[in-house]
């Protein structure tokens, strides 16, 4: 669930957007730069992670160290939003002292949400209050700015992972307030979701739901697959939750597609632990089982401790359900384990009612009843706890009325006072106390927590690949070439630039019509994906131009790169187009020096491709040299 939190982290980054980022070979330019990537909801995240390290590697040449620290800000918290928590936790150690020390303020603030975080996913301990109490102090600082409403919307969900219920409502209260009055439709839907999330805590799942529906619309609006798939996935776990199990399968295959769709590998990890829970609900304890041994190994590596917890009651129930005793019981010391680490009442109640369950099935009835005891004294001890935190003041209803509570806990206490008595009693008397009991017991618990996962944040902006030909489009290699360019004057290395076109394509979409012209553009391109090195690069420029750009090339392996793209492209069976004819291009290429810019280098590999045109078409030119492609 902490996921939730990041996606707080990026709503709190757009705040500071710049506007343009293709050049940076300024300072102020790669800022821009790494601002846009903020925003990026195209490009995977592990393309994200590797363009980020090449940004930093030029920031430290470069000696640009707010460059630097951004880059890693942004790169720290990718990681934590793929729950890869130890090496994010790395990146901030290493870099929020700095931060703090070059007064580097809204780069603290967000490093400070990515270890708000990390901690939010071992379990509620001092780390995290005091954590909580310095991203409030600097939220004042902030006003009523959207930056602010980030902070609290981030704390708000913090204190609901935990359980504090009447605190999350207070910060989450605030920051819905500040995104209505900005009619910020992103920050308000994912508020939207964090009060859906709250209510269904307080089993309004009526109320929870419409939230839901209203954040997706949303979400749809914007074309936000990311946020779309987090909050289909939060409308099953909700309809799971009251056994409307048609609506809850389609919305988790909707978060599931999605998911899959744009290579969110945790977030498919989620769809699959709530397609579990769907399945135990629905009696299916081997569908599910098969589910959770699945997912019990990606929250181990990532550290997620709730979920694991979870994870492992689910497993618990389904091994109850298929009636292997043993490996059920074998779970109750990992569930132990994990709820030391967690110091979550809530946990407490879920484990010792297995361990009843357990002991009981396995004729030990003594520790049944203990385990059921215990149960019951730390049902009422969290009913007092609800009181003291008086949510009802706050106007969240709950279904039950203290008096109604207390009530209960004394007709519970006599039934268990019963059922030890009538111990040594035939199995099936003993059972059926047990059985009513525990119904009593569940009845009665109204404040129990159901976890809600959270996933993710992403952002908007460029597309970089190109819709026909799915090649990098003109931003794309423009965008690379810039970095090889900065790369190779910063190294002291060659750095050259080609310009190329399909010679007579314009008659050939007269000809055989503009579909075939476009098997003609795709094919180019397969062939370019094919021969070119990983270290090159290339895009389509506009319409049948094509841009390339390599590094430490001389005029001859150019040619001969050129040779192979030609070969290859003719080899390729193009449909529509007559098997015996051949399609040539010509090409112009532009060397790099001191006091050239990307430009003038494009500048000039459009003036030598001029001259391949012009002495027949189907030649390289280079500066002094033309060589005919065969």
């Amino acid at each position: 669930m902490h996921i939730q939190v990041i996606y707080a982290i990026l709503i709190f980054i757009c705040c500071f957007l710049s506007a343009n980022a293709q050049d940076i070979s300024t300072k102020e330019k790669m800022s821009a730069h790494i601002d846009i990537l903020t925003e990026d909801n195209v490009m995977l995240p592990k393309d994200m992670i590797a363009e980020l390290d090449q940004l930093i590697i030029v920031s430290k040449q470069n000696n640009w160290l707010e460059n630097e620290i951004k880059a890693q800000t942004l790169k720290a918290e990718w990681l934590a939003f793929l729950e890869k928590l130890p090496t994010a936790s790395t990146i901030v150690d290493k870099y929020l002292p700095i931060a703090q020390q070059q007064k580097f303020t809204r780069l603290t603030v967000r490093l400070q949400l990515v270890r708000l975080s990390i901690y939010d996913s071992k379990g509620f301990n001092e780390s995290v209050e005091l954590h909580i109490s310095q991203l409030l102090d600097s939220a004042k600082q902030w006003g009523t700015n959207l930056e602010a409403g980030s902070i609290y919307s981030a704390v708000g969900h913090s204190y609901l992972m935990h359980g504090l219920l009447d605190k999350s409502l207070i910060y989450l209260k605030k920051a819905y307030e500040i995104f209505v009055t900005h009619n910020d439709q992103a920050n308000l839907s994912y508020a939207l979701n964090s009060m859906a999330n709250l209510y269904a805590d307080l089993e309004d799942y009526e109320t929870s739901i419409k939230y839901l529906h209203e954040s997706l619309e949303i979400n749809k609006a914007m074309k936000d697959k990311l946020s779309s798939s987090i909050i289909a996935h939060n409308l099953g776990t909700t309809y799971t939750k009251i056994s409307n199990f048609e609506q809850a399968k389609s919305y988790l295959d909707e978060s599931l597609k999605l998911a899959l769709a744009i290579e969110d590998d945790i977030g498919v990890v989620w769809a699959k632990h709530a397609l579990a829970e769907l399945y135990v609900k629905r009696k299916l304890p081997r569908e599910a089982l098969a589910l959770f041994q699945q997912v019990v190994v990606t929250f181990e590596e990532t550290g997620e401790n709730r979920e694991l917890f979870n994870s492992r009651i689910g497993m618990f129930d389904c091994y109850v359900l298929i009636n292997e005793l043993d490996n059920a019981q074998a779970q109750i010391p990992l569930l132990e384990s994990l709820l030391k680490k967690l110091k979550n009442d809530s946990y407490r109640l879920e484990l010792d009612k297995r361990i009843s369950q357990i002991n009981y099935l396995k004729g030990d009835f003594k520790s049944a009843y203990q385990a059921l005891l215990s149960y019951s004294d730390e049902s009422e001890r969290q009913y007092a706890k609800e009181k003291r935190q008086n949510i009802q003041k706050l106007k969240v209803s709950f279904d039950t009325e203290i008096a109604e509570q207390k009530s209960k806990a004394l007709q519970k206490e006599n039934e268990l006072q019963q059922l030890k008595f009538e111990q040594q009693s035939n199995e099936r008397t003993l059972w059926l106390v047990i059985s009513c009991m525990s119904m009593v017991i569940i009845v009665s618990i109204v404040f129990l927590l159901v976890r809600q996962n959270q996933s993710k944040l992403h952002y908007k902006s460029m597309a970089l690949r190109d819709t026909l030909t799915q090649a990098p489009n003109r931003r794309a290699i423009l965008h690379n070439a810039e970095i090889l360019f900065s790369q190779a004057k910063s190294e002291g290395s060659s750095f050259s630039i080609a310009l190329v076109d399909l010679d007579k394509f314009k008659k050939v979409n007269d000809i055989y019509g503009h579909d075939v012209g476009d098997e003609v553009l795709k094919s180019f391109a397969s062939a370019c994906k094919e021969t070119l090195r990983k270290e090159d690069n290339y895009g389509r420029y506009g319409g049948e131009e094509w841009l390339f750009a390599f590094n430490n090339l001389a005029p001859n392996d150019i040619t001969t790169i050129f040779e192979r793209i030609h070969k290859t492209f003719n080899l390729t069976n193009i449909k529509g187009y007559p098997a015996e004819k051949h399609i040539t291009f010509s090409a112009g290429v532009a060397f790099s020096s001191s006091n050239k810019s990307l430009q003038t280098l494009i500048g000039e590999a459009d003036s030598h491709l001029y001259k391949a045109k012009e002495t027949g078409r189907n030649r390289l030119v280079f500066a002094d040299e033309c060589h005919l492609l065969s």
